[in-house]
């Protein structure tokens, strides 16, 4: 069985991510603002700052902006500052989401070949990833473990595409067995069971065995 890898690369992964926004920021509103002939007296003012940190923001020398201040200086040279989160799939857990996955692979490793972390695909680009992926001959099952299921709808999509782009056949959902999360599956109802019509006691009592999977299940455990 695979280990399971710190993650603190997710947090760098975000730091990166953020520095390369900032720069894209900076050279798009110094190009708006060459173009629009605003002053940068106007645009200092106009944030409450003073002209030499418009003039040290342009030339790449202020490493930190809040959205609100972003928004306002890209207005002012006429564009509009929009924010998308799209999810990566590449999630830092706590003890709380360990806890049920570790739980569960307990129950079935005796069964199966365990993976942690597996890549979805090969692309260096896509960087998420299954919590693990269960294998024996004639079936791969993949796993994802949440410690609180928010909203099943929203998680499960995510799940789902994931495995449509790995082109696993099988998919579990591990849920730490609180009553918050029996009441989130309850609410769930018909789009549950046409999503993963296996519960927990079929589910573990199949992977337990080595048998194949029927459908999709969620665990609670």
């Amino acid at each position: 069985m695979g280990r399971m890898p710190a993650r603190p690369r997710i947090v760098d992964e975000g730091s990166l991510r953020g520095a390369r926004l900032l720069e894209q920021l900076r050279r798009e509103v110094r190009e708006a603002h060459l173009t629009a002939g605003v002053a940068q007296a106007q645009v200092a003012r106009s944030l409450g700052r003073s002209r030499q940190w418009v003039s040290h923001f342009e030339r790449g020398r202020v490493s930190q902006v809040g959205i609100r201040q972003a928004a306002r200086l890209a207005a002012m040279v006429g564009l509009n500052l929009t924010l998308n989160l799209y999810p990566s799939g590449a999630r830092l857990r706590d003890a709380g989401q360990l806890r049920p996955l570790n739980r569960f692979l307990a129950e079935v490793r005796a069964a199966w070949r365990i993976d942690l972390e597996v890549p979805v695909t090969d692309d260096r680009r896509d960087q998420r990833a299954f919590d693990a992926v269960l294998r024996r001959p004639g079936q791969i099952v993949a796993v994802e473990a949440y410690s609180r299921l928010v909203d099943f709808q929203a998680q499960a999509r995510v799940a789902r595409l994931k495995l449509a782009a790995s082109g696993i056949e099988r998919f579990v959902i591990v849920l730490n067995a609180t009553r918050a999360n029996r009441q989130a599956l309850i609410q769930a109802g018909p789009v549950l069971r046409d999503a993963f019509p296996l519960g927990s006691r079929p589910t573990l009592h199949a992977l337990r065995r080595g048998q194949n999977l029927a459908g999709d299940g969620v665990v609670l455990i």
